[in-house]
């Protein structure tokens, strides 16, 4: 699995998974300044979840759509839009 981690980048999809894994850590940063402590425990509950695809060696198209949807669950929970939207 360490050399899934390690791998050097193949492709534009490759390197745009780990734009978007480094959007994530960013996030918390974000979440942590403009939001509340939770809010940013939150989105960093979620990074190890990011991570996974690339130790498991998934193709990058799959990666980069985990670490979306993984995102968008997070940031929904932090702005509340389980609760507002019906």
């Amino acid at each position: 699995m360490i050399e899934n981690f390690l791998r050097r980048l193949h492709g534009p999809a490759a390197m745009g998974a780990d734009v978007l894994r480094c959007l994530a850590a960013l996030g918390v940063v974000v979440a942590a300044v403009v939001y509340e402590p939770t809010d940013a425990a939150i989105l960093a509950f979620a990074l190890p979840g990011c991570v996974a695809p690339r130790f498991l060696g998934m193709r990058p198209i799959a990666d980069a759509a985990i670490v979306v949807i993984l995102q968008a669950a997070a940031w929904s929970n932090v702005l509340d839009l389980y609760v507002r939207i019906a």
